[in-house]
């Protein structure tokens, strides 16, 4: 199973997260106090592996607990996640009226209890002994007004005898049991087997048949009613479970072996001893053999003790080449080489690199470097073990190391999503892919009633919550700036964001999209294009311009701009009506976009707002008629982006086709 979309409710500033869509690998930025910390641990409370409960004297909103809390069992956490069809296989086993199903949503209340719904919905009625007598009347007065065929008159006053003296037994029985209990399947069931039992002959059908199906209905509902609420044990037992980790301990240079092993046989799972545990697993160390392996005890043979000494030696030797080998791979900003030694009753690890051989222990090197290593081994080493079929949830993630290592990190995080939906959250913009904001997620505070928020359908206007993501942007465009290769300009940030979706998506559909050796580089704005294309030139980089605009407008430009944007692309080249921006190419799937960012703004135009070219000027104008506030494109670009990546066939063939022209003109223009 996995988790496509959460929400949280009535937790602690969380009132309602409403639906938040996520991936395999799913970023969580905001400030201080935003929130952060509190989606990840009531997320992990769905299916906690630590075992935690909710607790609702600490976490339900304070301001409602004295009012509100014993008024119900409150919701919590609810998350929804695709069926894989393996899990369809099961699920179908229990009911066939489950054959269809594809997803599944789970909601943990306070109490602890959990809620499973199957989608697509099973409709069957209320199967409450309440409702069974409600229907038990309409099955009542249905059976004496009925008429018999003309003949049949002694024969069908002494079936409704039968039926009215069996039905009033049931119902006599139902009355002392209570209402809202589900009512008994055998006393309905024997009720229907004895109305299906009286009517064998035609007539009699035609009079009761109607009476025997709805009683059917409801038996089927009572036996349906079991074969769900073991399929929704199965998907609680079988739902990913959720690990939550705030704290990442740093390995200890120098281990006592005794003292490990005793604490490892009295708390196996206690925190401390986490990252040990990963060390000697990752390396393949049995430590308990490694003791035994002692070339000083007394009494053994002297070739005896000489074999223990080799064995030990070698194993070590063995395990630290294949640890200095393993970390090469993920720490980048020196060669470092690792040797394992075990001076009597210790383990020691001793590092050395590349620009000075001196060994030195572990917890003599930086704090960013033992973090690094210690996150090394306990997320590779568990995430494929302890941690099969489970979410990690990792509250700032890197936050110790330099930024080039954070980027490191992210690559590593990259890495065990693959096998683990992965969360985490940060406030560092080198924790982020600035060409993959659309899994970015923001929590930020509502500045009207100050509960937490998560963004789902665009950013905060908040500044500080939204800055690392707008520093991340920045420095992936500046990373890109020199590197060799090509540079395509763009006006912004909004066209960056859709080139490289649609770049994506295309390729991904086998069709031309963007050269691997292109980068896309917003300028910031149209008055910010052409020095940043002096630039470009005057470092010798090979670039060219996609310009928001028409032939025309380029021609009344100065001469030396002329000089500098020659090759560049025009986007009306591309579009249907003349157009002038990327938005132009699919303005239906653009205006849909802005109805989800604007939810209370108007889009019905007006005569001359529909004779405007420009699917942005449009919207512009009508804002502006409207009184509808700003209207900023960019929220609305970062949804049609995300639904690119997510459900490409919102986009119409027709722009497909035209962003394929687009990408072929500017390929074949380097």
């Amino acid at each position: 199973m996995k988790m496509t979309r959460f929400r949280i409710q009535n937790y602690k500033k969380l009132r309602d997260s409403g639906w938040v869509s996520c991936d395999d690998m799913t970023v969580f930025v905001g400030k201080n106090e935003a929130g952060k910390s509190s989606v990840f641990r009531c997320l992990s409370k769905l299916n906690p592996s630590d075992g935690e409960k909710f607790d609702g004297l600490k976490e339900f909103p304070r301001s409602r607990y004295t009012s509100e809390f014993k008024m119900e069992d409150w919701p919590v956490v609810s998350g929804e996640f695709a069926l894989s069809e393996e899990d369809k296989a099961y699920v179908t086993g229990f009911s066939r009226a489950l054959a269809q199903v594809t997803s599944v949503t789970c909601t943990r209340h306070y109490s602890g209890s959990l809620e499973v719904e199957f989608s697509p919905a099973i409709d069957f009625p209320e199967m409450s002994n309440a409702a069974f007598l409600a229907r038990a009347e309409v099955w009542r007065k249905s059976i004496g007004d009925a008429v018999a065929p003309e003949g049949r008159g002694d024969s069908l006053a002494r079936l409704k005898s039968v039926l009215l003296m069996a039905l009033s037994q049931k119902v006599e029985e139902l009355k002392a049991a209570n209402p809202g209990d589900v009512a008994s399947e055998t006393a309905v069931g024997n009720l229907h087997a004895l109305v299906v039992s009286q009517l064998n002959e035609q007539w009699q059908k035609t009079l009761l048949d109607p009476i025997a199906q709805d009683m059917g209905r409801f038996v089927d509902a009572l036996v349906l009613l079991p074969q769900l609420n073991r399929a929704g044990a199965w998907v609680e037992a079988n739902m990913p479970k959720f690990v939550f980790f705030d704290s990442y301990d740093v390995l200890d240079s120098s281990i006592h072996i005794p003292t490990y092993l005793s604490q490892l046989t009295l708390n196996p799972d206690g925190p401390r001893l986490r990252a040990t545990k990963a060390l000697f697993q990752h390396v393949g160390l049995d430590i308990n053999a490694l003791q035994g392996l002692d070339p000083s005890q007394a009494g053994r043979a002297q070739d005896d003790l000489k074999r223990f000494a080799d064995e030990r030696h070698i194993q070590m030797a063995s395990a630290s080449a294949e640890m200095t080998e393993k970390f090469s791979k993920w720490w980048d900003q020196r060669k470092h080489s690792f040797r394992y030694s075990i001076d009597g009753p210790f383990f020691r690890v001793w590092v050395s690199d590349d620009l000075d051989p001196s060994e030195i222990e572990l917890d003599q090197r930086s704090g960013g470097m033992q973090y690094f290593f210690s996150f090394y081994l306990v997320f590779l080493e568990e995430a494929k073990g302890a941690y099969n079929n489970s979410i990690l949830l990792l509250d700032e993630a890197g936050i110790q190391l330099h930024g080039a290592a954070q980027q490191r990190i992210v690559t590593l995080l990259e890495r065990l999503s693959k096998d683990n939906q992965l969360f985490y959250s940060t406030h560092s913009p080198f924790m982020i892919d600035g060409n993959r904001l659309d899994r970015v997620r923001v929590v930020y505070e509502d500045p009207l009633d100050g509960t937490s928020k998560v963004s789902v359908n665009g950013w905060p206007k908040d500044r500080d919550s939204v800055f690392p993501l707008r520093a991340a942007l920045g420095y992936a465009v500046t990373q890109s700036l020199f590197r060799s290769g090509k540079q395509l300009i763009v006006d912004d940030v909004t066209d960056y964001l859709i080139l490289n979706a649609m770049s994506e998506l295309l390729i991904k559909k086998g069709k031309q999209g963007l050269r691997n050796d292109i980068v896309v580089v917003p300028s910031g704005g149209a008055s910010d294009l052409v020095p940043l294309a002096t630039t470009m030139a005057a470092n010798s980089v090979s670039y060219k311009a996609l310009l928001d605009g028409s032939a025309s407008s380029l021609n009344k430009g100065d001469v030396s701009h002329a000089e500098l944007l020659e090759g560049s692309f025009l986007v009306s080249k591309y579009t249907k009506d003349g157009g002038t921006g990327v938005e132009d190419m699919f303005p239906e799937l653009y205006l849909k976009a802005v109805s989800k960012a604007y939810p209370k703004a108007s889009l019905q135009f007006n005569e001359s707002e529909a004779k405007m070219t420009g699917v942005t000027k449009k919207v512009d104008a009508i804002f502006a008629r409207t009184g509808a506030g700003k209207f900023e494109r960019w929220r609305a670009g970062r949804l049609v982006a995300e639904w690119i990546f997510n459900k490409s066939g919102d986009v119409p063939d027709s722009s497909k086709q035209a962003f394929e022209r687009l990408f072929n003109d500017i390929n074949k223009g380097f």
